[in-house]
């Protein structure tokens, strides 16, 4: 069979066998010709045995939405006919059977005077993979959430709306269904010990935690299986998300705390060497002398003996991280001149190491002199540095990309929802720049995935050098990137210009040289330089726009560049090269 090419110079039929992508050409529904990177995808050996198949012999029965795939094929055909271009998603069968998911661009052309389909594939295998590891990061973020120590939970100033297990072994429900809906009152007596109405007051530490940021108060609760009550230590934290206010809480059954700091009490202020049985370090303060005490305990918490430590309160001050010293200053003297009811406060000290320790400071006022004045302060100190982290992990795993450390899916989502709510109020433009890199699967194919993440590692350096700080750079998934640029001009003739200097820096910067270092197989570290280049899709949003078009404007800009011979920046609006 003679191949339909052989008019094409050659020079065109080498570069047609040479392209990275998949390429086909099909006629009254038969493959006519297909260039190397068909057959290596679907594991055909021979060309000649490849042309001899049609559309339907490389496809599963049905596609991913359960319809018949041939049926859908010659819907496709069709539309493609009258309407020109089509886009599309597809799943193709490899020779051993492996199910390809592929996105397909297919464009009707007319070669001396007949309709050619010219059909160009890109592998999504890689794209599924990442969305199986985004599930995994999601079941890990909610394990760290089920697994704190604390209750947490989510609610707006009406009820609840999301809690770990621990807050449901904590309230004794059975589910969240009883716990989710339902108002603090709901989960409380009647009234408070003050005597005010816990509905009444709730709705106070809500209002002031959305204004001030946060809240921290002790509480009475109620299981709600027995209806015993316990006391309770609360954080409240105030969170924005769509210009939608929410709270976060955390929630600590203090009853042991409680009842052992009211039997102490009652022996001389003696409790506090008893308190080393919570796994708390304790400190004693004479106000008017600063002569202080530590327990074994808060000593051996950051490192030190028994005689390391002198009697004094500044041993204690001096070891405060500077950037949190200002914080607890203000805190403690809000607490001794009465402006505050309690003293708790989070912060960091310094280990005998030099290292530092997340500490959650807890202190009260146990003696005043005749006119009030605080004499003698007694307090906790509570190791919290893993918590700590346990957050700093959940933050990193809901809103980060685990390889580049830029922003992810979630987080490029939050941030354009943001900058178009802004947008609308500014009249500004910004810019949705869709970048894709060319030629990266034949580098993980030589050269192994570790080559592919140094190079996706140092495209994320490379773009962050490019914009400025309040932009945005997002791992989309894969070996797609998008840049989000804010705060352009007002008006379209002076903001496109502003974003296509930009993704001009990008596309020159990123087609220069990588030097990759690896080491495989227990091999010597080695370095490779690899050249590659990226597509770039260009989408500017105006006011009216909305967050799903802009993605798909810039998505569809981005193919468009692709299929001109990569390299290159096309832009939505101007539907041309740049």
């Amino acid at each position: 069979m003679k191949p339909v090419l052989h008019n094409i110079e050659p020079i065109y039929q080498a570069l047609f066998e040479a392209m990275s992508d998949p390429i086909l050409l099909l006629k009254e529904g038969c493959f006519i010709d297909c260039n190397a990177a068909t057959l290596k995808l679907l594991g055909y050996q021979h060309k000649a045995d490849f042309l001899k198949l049609s559309p339907s012999d490389i496809s599963p029965p049905l596609q991913a939405d359960g319809r018949c795939s041939l049926q859908k094929y010659e819907e496709i055909i069709s539309k493609a006919l009258s309407e020109g271009r089509q886009y599309f998603e597809w799943l193709h069968q490899h020779v051993d059977g492996l199910i390809i998911p592929v996105e397909v661009i297919l464009t009707p052309i007319v070669m001396e005077g007949e309709i050619i389909l010219h059909v160009v594939w890109h592998d999504m295998s890689f794209h599924e993979q990442t969305k199986s590891q985004l599930q995994v990061s999601e079941n890990k973020l909610r394990s760290f959430y089920d697994a704190s120590p604390e209750a947490i939970t989510i609610l707006n100033s009406e009820c609840f709306l999301e809690c770990n297990k621990t807050a449901l072994q904590l309230f004794g429900c059975k589910d969240e269904i009883t716990f989710i809906g339902s108002h603090p009152a709901d989960i409380s007596p009647m009234f408070q010990d003050c005597g005010r109405s816990s509905f009444e007051l709730a709705n106070i530490y809500i209002a002031s935690a959305i204004e001030k940021g946060s809240a921290h108060f002790e509480w009475r609760h109620k299981r709600l299986d027995t209806g015993q009550l316990f006391p309770a230590e609360v954080q409240l934290f105030a969170v924005e998300i769509e210009g939608i206010p929410y709270i976060q809480s955390f929630i600590r059954d203090i009853s042991v705390r409680k009842a052992t700091e009211k039997a102490l009490q009652d022996s001389e202020f003696r409790w506090k060497f008893a308190l080393e049985g919570a796994g708390d370090g304790v400190w004693d303060w004479d106000i008017q002398t600063n002569e202080a005490s530590y327990s074994v305990l808060w000593k051996q918490m950051l490192g030190y003996g028994e005689s390391d430590i002198l009697p004094t309160n500044d041993e204690w001050f001096t070891r405060i991280h500077l950037d949190d010293v200002r914080y607890v200053a203000s805190a403690m003297q809000a607490y001794l001149a009465g402006q505050a009811e309690m003293y708790v406060v989070e912060y960091r000290l310094r280990c005998k190491d030099n290292s530092y320790k997340w500490i959650l400071g807890r202190g009260m006022v146990v003696s005043r002199d005749a006119e009030g004045k605080p004499l003698r302060m007694i307090g906790t100190h509570t190791d919290i540095t893993q918590r700590k982290v346990m957050e700093e992990q959940m933050r990193q795993l809901a809103f980060y990309d685990a390889l580049t450390q830029v922003a992810n899916r979630l987080l490029l989502n939050d941030r354009l929802k943001l900058a178009i709510a802004s947008n609308k109020r500014s009249g500004h433009y910004l810019a949705v720049l869709f970048i894709d890199m060319d030629k990266f699967k034949p580098l993980n194919d030589e050269y192994g995935h570790l080559a592919g993440d140094l190079l996706l590692i140092e495209v994320a350096q490379r773009l962050k050098s490019c914009v400025r700080e309040q932009d945005t750079v997002a791992r989309f998934g894969g070996d797609e990137f998008v840049v989000m640029l804010t705060d352009l001009a007002s008006t379209l003739t002076i903001a496109q210009p502003q974003a296509a200097l930009i993704a001009d820096k990008i596309l020159k910067l990123l087609s220069e040289p990588y030097q990759l270092n690896l080491c495989h197989d227990e091999r010597a570290e080695y370095s490779i330089n690899h050249q590659c280049t990226a597509s770039i899709g260009v989408a500017l949003a105006s006011i009216e726009s909305a967050l799903d078009d802009i993605l798909k404007w810039a998505d569809t800009a981005m193919y468009k560049a692709k299929a001109a011979g990569r390299n290159a920046i096309f832009f939505h609006e101007a539907n041309n090269e740049v």
